[in-house]
């Protein structure tokens, strides 16, 4: 029930991150992250893994999963921070900037 869930939020993630693009492949698995990843890797092209930030204390004593698969795998490893909580996805860029130039051209007309 957990997993069949699971793969339900994954798919309705990746249908709003890419779309109707195909490639992506979404598998649900048990047991140590890490090294289910870099298994998981061994059939991959790259693979993304997201960050918690951990630092000092926590990160000694649980450790980082996008360390280790970054460590391990034997796929190029992109990592992206995790956005806190409650947070959604931030763009790249900065709009604000986009608007000044705007601005700047439309004076100098």
């Amino acid at each position: 029930m957990l997993a069949t869930e699971t793969k339900k939020q994954l798919e309705a993630l990746v249908r709003r991150a890419l779309g109707a693009r195909r490639g992506v492949e979404l598998r649900v698995v048990v047991g140590d992250p890490a090294g289910r990843i870099v298994d998981a890797a061994r059939r991959a092209t790259c693979v993304v893994v997201a960050t918690q930030g951990r630092t000092g204390l926590a990160h000694f004593l649980i450790g980082s999963v996008a360390e280790k698969v970054v460590r391990h795998s034997p796929r190029p490893v992109l990592t992206a921070r995790a956005a806190p909580a409650g947070h959604g996805a931030r763009a790249p860029w900065r709009p604000r900037r986009a608007r000044r130039r705007r601005g700047r051209a439309a004076r100098r007309s």
